[in-house]
């Protein structure tokens, strides 16, 4: 559900914004992983929500881990064109 995902999303950024990274991971990681298969690895809500979590890993202080999960996301990125983002954005 849509909706749920952007709730989630949401509380998930004021967590992160109050310090409870613990939290923020939980909720960030949930919605990563529901966006990942329902709208797939390379959508631009996909992509935004795996740059926030590496945000909170480095937060964290797990800064490799982060500097990997930044990368990937680049990579996805930079893979999908603005055309093919803008197609699955309406999707």
């Amino acid at each position: 559900d849509r909706v749920l995902q952007t709730v989630l999303s949401n509380l998930c950024k004021l967590e992160l914004e109050l310090g409870d990274l613990e939290a923020a991971a939980r909720h960030g990681e949930r919605v990563l992983a529901t966006r990942r298969l329902v709208l797939g690895p390379d959508h631009e809500l996909t992509v935004t929500t795996a740059v926030m979590c590496a945000d909170i890993v480095r937060r964290s202080g797990r800064l490799d881990e982060a500097r990997q999960r930044l990368a990937d996301a680049e990579a996805r990125a930079a893979a999908a064109t603005p055309v093919q983002w803008a197609n699955r954005v309406r999707a």
